[in-house]
């Protein structure tokens, strides 16, 4: 699959510093709610901020923000994007998932309103799909078969 042009992204607070750093090597534009100083403010307050820049809301938050996502789209309310990344395991393995993520996002037809969520993209790697852009030794780092 093509990988298209990267989406910008805006991560929650509880994305640590480490991860954000590894996320920019790896070329993506992240822009943290830290950044912003917008640290505590509400969930939906940070989604409408990410979506007003035109970033994908990146999070470990999976359960307020799959609320949210349904909640906006039952509202027509549309949002720049919500990837749902793990939060255990190495930062180097998380960095590449989350990556991974906001690609597929891209890649299948735009972030636009999408909720994308790592156990789906993981399971569809484990079927063989394959991102432009990422060795098959990134493939085996994310989905943890091979070290990070």
């Amino acid at each position: 699959m093509e990988r298209p042009e990267r989406p910008p992204v805006c991560v929650d607070e509880n994305l640590d510093l480490f991860l954000i750093q590894a996320l920019r090597v790896r070329g993506l534009d992240v822009f943290s709610a830290r950044e912003a100083g917008r640290l505590r403010a509400a969930d939906d307050e940070q989604l409408a901020y990410a979506t007003s820049l035109g970033r994908i809301r990146v999070t470990h938050d999976q359960r307020d923000f799959r609320r949210l996502h349904r909640q906006w789209r039952e509202a027509g309310r549309p949002h720049s994007g919500i990837a749902i990344v793990p939060q255990k395991g190495p930062a180097a393995r998380r960095a590449v998932r989350t990556s991974l993520l906001v690609d597929w996002l891209a890649a299948e037809g735009g972030s636009q309103s999408r909720l994308g969520v790592w156990g789906d993209l993981q399971a569809r790697l484990g079927a063989g799909l394959r991102l432009e852009g990422y060795t098959e030794q990134d493939v085996r780092v994310a989905l943890g078969r091979a070290r990070a």
